[in-house]
């Protein structure tokens, strides 16, 4: 995991012998995000509306909570804001997988959600590969990077939410 060598240079910047809390992090994560998508799944909203808006805040957050991340010389904060992240992070997944789902002929769930992970990791492991290979940059700047994509993604969500707007009034 990318985080682990974030929070091992945390450590090493503050000094820190503390046995780390890897696993707590982990788990307290992963029973925040099932309680966060199983919410969210039993929220009546018409998601062709406020989709494109909701992803474009939970970008802006994931930006967010990533750049405070990449600059925090706290472990409480480093392992809050990761829990931040995940729980932002899956159930906007959890959101757009669902939309997704309801527009796609159900002959077509396996080919629409295989492509479209595949080109997710092909976009993960070029922007991985430029980070680490490329520019050979350290944990907490790799982490900047991310936060940038992350505020761009922020911005594409933003421009699609306003242009949805705009051609919602011309048709009033």
């Amino acid at each position: 995991y990318y985080i682990q060598l974030l929070w091992q240079a945390i450590r090493k910047d503050i000094g820190d012998d503390e046995p780390p809390l890897y696993g707590i992090v982990e788990a307290a994560y992963t029973l925040i995000g099932a309680m966060a998508s199983m919410t969210i799944g039993k929220v009546h909203l018409d998601w062709t509306v406020v989709g494109e808006p909701v992803l474009a805040v939970g970008a802006f957050g994931v930006a967010a909570v990533l750049f405070l991340m990449s600059g925090t010389r706290s472990m409480a904060l480093a392992y809050s804001t990761y829990i931040c992240f995940t729980v932002i992070y899956h159930t906007m997944i959890t959101v757009a997988n669902s939309e997704v789902a309801k527009q796609v002929n159900r002959d077509s769930y396996g080919l629409i959600f295989g492509v479209t992970t595949f080109f997710a990791l092909l976009m993960q492991t070029g922007l991985t590969y430029v980070v680490n290979k490329v520019y050979f940059l350290p944990p907490r700047d790799q982490f900047v990077v991310y936060a940038s994509y992350y505020g761009i993604l922020g911005v594409c969500f933003m421009i699609v939410t306003m242009i949805s707007l705009l051609l919602r009034h011309r048709r009033r």
